[in-house]
């Protein structure tokens, strides 16, 4: 009997030993499953994003516009950290070429008076989409010592001047790049001034002097009329070519004229306000002379939606701006390629 107690009492121990390890052994294999399931994940790496010097750098459509800043001395650690951010309208390398400045061209140019069409195309903030809501119009600060452009935002994208983006929004870490499909240059003169250096207006130039208009386009802003508003004017000039399709051959054609018929189609062109193609696109009623009010009647005339095309009631084919958004410091000029007649 004793054998048998001490048999069984063995076995029962020997039992309780197995179940201890084996529970040991349990909770071993969970703690290294434990341990391999609370592996360290890695966390991401944040990479800074681009700034604007290594964007235009690495952009093949912006190797005119690094140039043109190098020439400048403007491709320097301080242009675009000084009081950053900054949206740049960078100019692509057509817009260049189709305003005659080539890498030949460029590094001929003077220094200052590139850096300040470059200065004026860099304004200060963060001007994208997502900044702009709804319609905007603003005359912006820019780096320009004098002169603001004008940034505006519509159905149809953000302009400046006038002037369309070939890619906008590209958002970097010390501003915005917005590429220009042209050239956004700072006033060159009054709009008198600026019709006056134009090659492909002598003609026109000649017809405002024949009906005195001069002092008409040559003011100097601003002009407070009432109010907070300030009198600018749009001016679409036929060029030569279109001038001589009417009947004018040179400046003694014009000068020959009768000052009455040179004012009936010239007075159609001047309107109130600064109007860039931006505002004329989706269409928009013209015709309202904006001087000799009791003399002139009023003889309207559309822009098409494309914001270039005229319907008029007398002219065989649809004229059309052909060189558009030329800044004045008094307004803006669009040389369009007939006369047109309402």
């Amino acid at each position: 009997m004793a054998f048998l107690f001490l048999n069984s009492m063995f076995m029962y121990k020997y039992q309780q030993i197995q179940q201890y390890y084996r529970s040991c052994i349990q909770l071993l294999c969970a703690a290294l499953l434990l341990l391999a399931g609370c592996k360290k994940e890695e966390e991401p790496v944040v990479k800074a994003k681009q700034v604007i010097k290594e964007y235009v750098t690495g952009d093949p459509q912006l190797s005119l516009f690094k140039t043109a800043l190098q020439h400048a001395g403007m491709w320097d650690d301080t242009t675009f950290t000084n009081s950053a951010p900054y949206t740049v309208f960078a100019p692509v390398d057509s817009a260049f070429i189709a305003a005659g400045l080539t890498a030949e061209k460029i590094n001929s140019y003077d220094p200052e008076q590139l850096a300040n069409i470059l200065r004026y195309q860099i304004v200060y903030g963060r001007l994208s989409g997502s900044s702009l809501v709804g319609f905007y119009t603003q005359d912006v600060l820019s780096e320009h010592p004098v002169y603001r452009p004008t940034v505006a935002r519509n159905y149809y994208g953000i302009f400046f001047n006038g002037i369309p983006l070939v890619q906008g929004n590209i958002e970097l870490g010390d501003g915005v790049i917005h590429k220009l499909a042209r050239v956004g240059f700072p006033p060159a003169g009054n709009l008198w001034q600026v019709i006056q250096q134009s090659p492909d207006l002598t003609l026109y130039a000649a017809a405002i002097e024949r009906i005195n208009y001069t002092g008409n386009l040559n003011f100097t802003p601003p002009i407070q009329v009432y109010n907070n508003y300030y009198w600018s004017l749009t001016v679409l000039a036929p060029d030569n070519d279109a001038f001589k399709a009417f009947g004018f051959a040179d400046v003694a054609a014009v000068q020959q004229a009768d000052p009455g018929v040179l004012k009936n189609f010239i007075t159609y062109g001047i309107l109130h306000d600064t109007n860039f193609t931006a505002t004329f696109i989706g269409g928009a009623r013209l015709g309202t002379p904006v001087f000799d009010l009791s003399t002139i009647p009023q003889h309207f005339y559309y822009i098409m939606e494309d914001g270039f095309t005229f319907r008029t009631s007398h002219n065989v084919t649809p004229p059309h701006i052909i060189r558009p958004d030329i800044i004045a410091t008094n307004g803006v000029v669009h040389v369009v390629d007939q006369v047109i007649i309402p």
